[in-house]
């Protein structure tokens, strides 16, 4: 059986010891990822070796930019990956939150928007009974 893991690895950044209070509050009891206070470079480190989950991160986020009105945008990118080569398997993506409002990039979708965009036709995936024929 496959094993399939989602990594991360990015900084929250604070301006003040009650945000940075605040996001390890918050941090501790919801338990999304694991984490790291760097108080010299004033910012969190969060990251996931195993199996983060990325909306879970934005959604914290974007609840903290709401809290201290904060208008800097916070960027995380991500990897799915896999212990076997498993059709579909590998992926990955991007999102930034801004004033509390999450924006999500999925790489998939950019490619068939620019195939689209030049007149191209995108590829159909194949199946796994095709992969394996």
């Amino acid at each position: 059986m496959a094993d399939y893991v989602t990594l991360f690895s990015t900084a929250i950044p604070y301006a003040n010891e009650s945000q940075r209070d605040w996001l390890l509050k918050t941090l501790a009891a919801d338990e999304i990822c694991e984490y790291e206070d760097q108080p010299a470079e004033r910012h969190i480190w969060v990251y996931a070796e195993n199996h983060g989950d990325p909306d879970v991160l934005a959604d914290l986020i974007a609840t903290f930019q709401r809290e201290f009105q904060l208008t800097t945008p916070w960027i995380l990118t991500w990897a799915h990956s896999c212990n076997r080569p498993v059709l579909d398997s590998f992926s990955g993506g991007a999102l930034c939150v801004y004033r509390g409002t999450i924006h999500h990039c999925i790489p998939e979708l950019l490619i068939q928007e620019h195939l689209k965009s030049q007149g191209w036709e995108a590829p159909k995936p194949p199946t796994q009974a095709e992969n394996t024929a």
